[in-house]
């Protein structure tokens, strides 16, 4: 008997519902990841003049379709007990949202990070980024912080996707209770592999376009929440 809930079962391959969730997390988490990039480039070339500043541009440029190509890569390598890490801290950061709203106060622990399987390199094309992939501009940061980054953006993406998925089951599947057994664990793992197989696509048709479309994204969603804090600063300050 065919799963009743998978993503197929669930109706979530219509309309692009999928693709819009994909498309929202990548530039989300981009915001965070390349302005962190950003400033460690900054300083690199700050005393390089205009010349140095064009040689940033490209190199953010790669690094943005070199951490897509690792993401697409780890995502579709993660099994269940990687999900459970992350939908952990996406719960933990579900719950801290609430309390940011005016809801319960949150008193459990923060999120261990590190603890999915880690980002695997060798994805990088060898004669796409030089003669020697160890010289790409993802490894300009720490490793760690390539893999940590991947599983705070999921998690954050989790912490707002698994309500969907419960809503989703509830009506196309009223006889399945999605918090029994492991339903919810297999439904999200089958999405964050669907979002890495996604990105493959998106990389292999215009690599170039999308990490252009990602910065610019990134950018909007990085000006919109120092709009919110600042605002949030300022209603406190009163």
């Amino acid at each position: 008997m065919e799963n009743q809930v998978n993503i197929k079962a669930l109706r979530m391959d219509k309309a692009q519902f999928l693709d819009r969730i994909f498309e929202i997390t990548t530039a989300d988490n981009m915001a965070g990841v390349g302005e962190v990039f950003a400033g460690v480039l900054d300083t690199s070339v700050s005393k390089s003049g205009q010349q140095g500043r064009n040689v940033a541009h490209k190199i953010y440029g790669q690094f943005v379709t070199q951490y897509l190509l690792v993401l697409a890569s780890w995502l579709k390598s993660l099994d269940q007990q990687d999900y459970r890490h992350l939908a952990a801290a996406g719960m933990i950061h579900m719950r801290k949202a609430e309390q940011r709203d005016g809801g319960a106060a949150y008193t459990g622990p923060n999120p261990v990070l590190g603890q999915t399987r880690r980002s695997d390199f060798g994805v990088l094309d060898e004669d796409l980024w030089g003669t020697n992939q160890q010289f790409a501009a993802i490894h300009i940061p720490p490793a760690a912080f390539i893999h940590h980054s991947m599983e705070i953006g999921i998690a954050s993406m989790l912490s707002s996707l698994i309500p969907v998925l419960v809503d989703r089951i509830e009506l196309h599947a009223p006889d399945v209770q999605p918090y029994e057994g492991d339903t919810l664990e297999v439904l999200g793992l089958e999405v964050l592999h669907a979002y890495g197989d996604w990105l493959t696509r998106q990389l292999a048709a215009d690599d170039e376009h999308l990490a252009r479309w990602v910065i610019g994204k990134a950018g909007e969603v990085a000006f919109m929440k120092g709009v919110r804090d600042e605002a949030t600063r300022l209603s406190v300050e009163k």
